[in-house]
């Protein structure tokens, strides 16, 4: 079995699902009392998140490349990052660094092509909507077409993200408010697929919820990380 690295803590309450999700894909394939081998380091939420939104992305970049380098020392076979606005530096990352990385992307685009999805709506932190280092590999390596809300809507689910998620708070006020939103993308959009493109959103939203296929990256990036360690 592989050693997996995993960068966490942005925020927490998502990497402790990364540990479930993970542990329960090896147990379910391996049986009886097999677990994954896993290497943890997990960042201080409140420095990086500054970092990010203030756009200082080198900074934080700097920070989790240090990260990176320490888990590949002691012995990780292959890193993920748990989660999407840590993934924004991925890409340069692995142009300077022959350890592997699993995008967070990568999974999504995956679920996305097997389920045949051509129109994705997509969700998350501010910076996953607005920017482009999620939707650019969903568009151009997976060919996929990929809607995100509109400013007002953007700000309001960052903000749940953030001053509640991120918390481990939950409200039902913020559910339906969230899918109040989706359900009004899928309508105007004719949306096939819908893309949980933050860590923490399925604390709040899960596949139950709504009649459209979802791709929640914290599972699919999980599981994929757990089914390369075997």
């Amino acid at each position: 079995m592989k050693k997996i690295g995993l960068i966490g803590g942005m925020s927490w309450q998502s990497t402790t699902m990364y540990y479930k999700y993970i542990n329960e894909y090896v147990e379910n394939k391996k049986g009886g009392l097999a677990s994954a081998e896993i290497l943890l380091s997990s960042i201080n939420f409140s420095e990086i998140g500054k970092l990010q939104n203030e756009k200082r992305w080198i900074e934080a970049e700097k920070i989790i490349c240090k990260e990176i380098e320490r888990l590949a020392s002691a012995g990780a076979d292959f890193i993920g990052v748990c989660s999407n606005t840590g993934n924004e530096c991925i890409g340069r990352i692995k142009d300077k660094t022959n350890i592997s990385l699993v995008h967070i992307a990568d999974p999504v685009g995956e679920f996305i092509i097997k389920n045949r999805m051509k129109r994705v709506g997509m969700i998350g932190t501010i910076h996953t909507m607005e920017d482009d280092y999620i939707k650019d590999i969903l568009i151009n390596k997976y060919n996929a077409e990929v809607f995100v809300p509109d400013k007002a809507n953007r700000i309001a689910i960052n903000d749940v993200i953030y001053k509640e998620l991120c918390r481990g708070v939950i409200k039902a006020s913020s559910k339906r408010k969230y899918l109040s939103i989706m359900k009004k993308m899928i309508k105007c959009n004719k949306l096939d697929g819908f893309v949980l493109g933050c860590t923490e959103i399925p604390m709040l939203i899960n596949q139950k919820d709504i009649n459209i296929k979802l791709a929640d990256s914290t599972k699919l990036h999980a599981e994929y990380l757990a089914q390369k360690s075997l």
